[in-house]
């Protein structure tokens, strides 16, 4: 049994571009200004968004803690024999995860099936409670 679900996250480009920009009106403008859609980004940080909070109400029930841990983190994070990986991202972010979680099992999970093919990433939010038990 595991004692904790370790959620791997990312930054969607509307963070990041927020990061960069330190506001989301500044983030728009510079969208808007280079041509882009900006709604374009806000609808693909919903999703994410709507399917982080699916993978983790994916835990009620079952009980172990859940710790949600940006990919940057992933190479200094210690993982530990009783952690259940969960990556939320496309497939890059199940490969890189993989070489640092070594032999313990990884539930991939597709936050947007509309922008990402998923190769990698056999499940959806919706199924992540069946995929976690």
């Amino acid at each position: 049994m595991f004692e904790k679900i370790v959620v791997i996250t990312r930054k969607t480009r509307l963070e990041e571009l927020i990061e960069r920009f330190n506001t989301r009106g500044q983030a728009r403008f510079y969208i808007e200004h280079a041509g882009g859609d900006f709604a374009e980004y806000e609808a693909e940080d919903g999703a994410y968004r709507r399917s982080l909070a699916e993978v983790r109400r994916a835990r009620d029930g079952i009980g172990p803690k859940v710790q949600l841990v940006d990919r940057g983190f992933v190479p200094t994070f210690l993982f530990t024999p009783e952690d259940l990986v969960v990556t939320l991202g496309q497939d890059g972010l199940v490969a890189n995860t993989a070489k640092y979680v070594g032999v313990q099992p990884i539930v991939a999970v597709n936050p947007d099936p509309r922008r990402f093919d998923g190769v990698l990433l056999p499940f959806l939010p919706a199924q992540a409670r069946d995929a976690v038990g």
